[in-house]
């Protein structure tokens, strides 16, 4: 059964890191449609969304931070060790950036980077597609 549990969480990495990559722009985009109004409407503002990622991510111990959407259609940040996060509680993910240790020594420096390069159209798919 560890075999199976490794090729579980072999591939939740990769879709996970094909998530990651494809979220990404190589060019500032800006959170607009109803991507942007869902934030606002969960973190009352972009920037507090912007602020409460990065202190989630920062303070975790976690490798993975996840902008996922619940089944009550409320979008909520988590994270978690393990890549089948929130998944496992069908919910929906919307973007997700890993933050292992052993692949980042300036865990700041990715976040903020991620941040600002975030393909926002992208996130607006994935959110419609729900």
């Amino acid at each position: 059964s560890d075999g199976i549990a490794l090729k579980v969480n072999i591939k939740a990495s990769k879709a996970l890191i094909r998530v990651i990559f494809n979220n990404l722009s190589s060019e500032k985009t800006f959170a607009k449609g109803k991507i942007l109004k869902e934030i606002n409407n969960s973190f009352s503002s972009f920037d507090n969304f912007k602020k409460e990622f990065e202190k989630i991510a920062l303070n975790s111990n976690s490798d993975w931070i996840f902008l996922a959407l619940n089944s009550q259609n409320k979008l909520y940040l988590t994270t978690s060790k393990e890549v089948s996060s929130p998944v496992i509680y069908k919910d929906k993910i919307i973007l997700c950036l890993n933050l292992d240790k052993e692949i980042y020594s300036n865990r700041e420096q990715i976040i903020h980077n991620f941040l600002n390069y975030v393909d926002w159209n992208i996130a607006n798919k994935n959110y419609n597609s729900k």
